[in-house]
């Protein structure tokens, strides 16, 4: 019985059960079925010709690195993503003709399928290393079951690695920095902001993360994080044509943005779109806007008032998760930084909202067989518990601060009288 209870009261044991109960089923229904249903999920949107295709791609696209912003008009990444692609262009045999048209013929030239290999496990063991020294006194053999866990959930398996898509190395420079972060060693701060633009340099979103230096006064820190961005983000626009390729680049990201809404669950826009879709229900943009920077603004303003530094980390991964109107499901797995987090905090008796936000996360990291087995639609399923731990943690924080403003109404009062 005290077995049970001491399991039953630990976050960490919480999360893996609840997660490994949607993998673990999934795995036996694979072995047990007779048709290829439960391996159609992997496959984002079950369009193979799509697999890896945002690691090979890029690869096509920065081999025309001068003209990058100027043929396709997906290149969305920043320049100094395409020079960590052109490196990899140029470790192919220089024979290969690279046509921008044919980005998929990328997956048999000699040495690419080689090239992703090595890329997703030096990411994934540099994760595993940053995972290991927050967790602190967590035992390696639970470090690296918690990381096999969530790398065979849905966000990362049928995500982030089924599409080849940077987010992987994004998010381990993210945490990595947030790492750092605290470090009483100067040197190994101003590391944690070159990596913070390190990871601007591959997606944009990432600086959204500075609120925590900005939250904490930092001023000097931000001043080196802006000369550090300059260097790392804006300085490589040289290579990719200049400055008019800057202008080039806003303009491909606008019309990225611009592209029409379809039912694909995942950021604001595209859930409510696909939610009016189910219901036969009107359809209004300007709506879908309204709620998009309201919810931006909330994460902001809540991010900085909270005092629980997984709620912070909750909000800004959820803005760089939902806001972006174009989000595909890889996206999700922004939410692992404030789930690490919140498995570090020591409650001594977890509360109900304790379980809840647990089921929360579990639903996010597992692969949701419930979801396949129904076919309703896998983002929805991954997306929805994010929406719900929002909102739940937004309506805690909005309690927990109007609380605040009346007891110092009701001190004020007291100095008064």
């Amino acid at each position: 019985m005290e077995k049970i209870k001491k399991i039953i009261n630990d976050k960490y044991n919480i999360f893996l059960i609840l997660s490994l109960i949607g993998t673990i089923i999934y795995f036996i229904w694979l072995i047990i079925a007779e048709d290829s249903k439960p391996s159609t999920w992997l496959a984002m949107g079950n369009n193979y010709d799509w697999q890896f295709s945002d690691f090979f791609r890029h690869i096509i696209y920065a081999s025309d690195l001068k003209n990058i912003y100027y043929n396709p008009v997906d290149s969305a990444f920043p320049p100094f993503a395409y020079l960590f692609f052109y490196i990899l262009y140029r470790m192919n045999p220089t024979k290969y003709v690279m046509d921008q048209l044919h980005w998929r013929d990328a997956q048999n030239f000699q040495f690419n399928l080689l090239i992703f290999l090595m890329v997703e496990i030096i990411a994934i063991i540099l994760l595993y290393i940053i995972i290991k020294k927050i967790f602190k006194k967590t035992s390696d053999t639970k470090a690296f079951i918690f990381l096999l866990v969530v790398l065979l959930s849905a966000p990362f398996l049928s995500g982030a690695i089924e599409r080849g898509n940077p987010v992987l190395i994004t998010l381990t420079l993210i945490i990595s920095s947030l790492y750092l972060k605290d470090s009483e060693n100067k040197i190994y701060r101003h590391l944690s902001l070159i990596l913070l633009a390190m990871a601007i340099g591959f997606k944009i979103y990432p600086g959204i993360f500075i609120i925590l230096w900005l939250k904490e006064k930092r001023f000097k820190d931000i001043l080196f994080f802006i000369l550090y961005c300059f260097i790392i983000v804006i300085l490589p626009f040289a290579f990719t044509g200049g400055i008019e390729s800057i202008f080039q680049y806003c303009n491909n990201i606008k019309l990225m943005n611009l592209l029409p809404p379809t039912d694909r669950w995942t950021s604001i826009e595209l859930y409510y779109y696909s939610l009016c879709k189910a219901l036969s229900l009107n359809y209004y943009a300007d709506f879908s806007e309204i709620l998009r920077y309201l919810f931006f603004g909330i994460g902001i303003i809540l991010s900085i008032t909270t005092k629980e530094k997984w709620k912070a980390m909750l909000f800004l991964s959820s803005i760089m998760t939902v806001f972006v109107p174009n989000a595909y499901r890889y996206v999700s797995i922004y939410l692992l930084i404030p789930l690490i987090y919140y498995l570090c905090t020591k409650e001594e008796k977890l509360k109900f909202l304790d379980y809840l936000h647990l089921i929360l996360f579990g639903l996010i990291f597992t692969i949701p067989i419930w979801a396949i087995n129904i076919t309703l639609p896998l983002n929805f399923a991954i997306f929805t518990p994010i929406y719900i731990l929002n909102i739940v943690c937004i309506i805690e924080e909005l309690i927990k601060l109007i609380t605040n403003i009346k007891n110092i109404n009701s001190k004020y009062k007291l100095s008064q009288t």
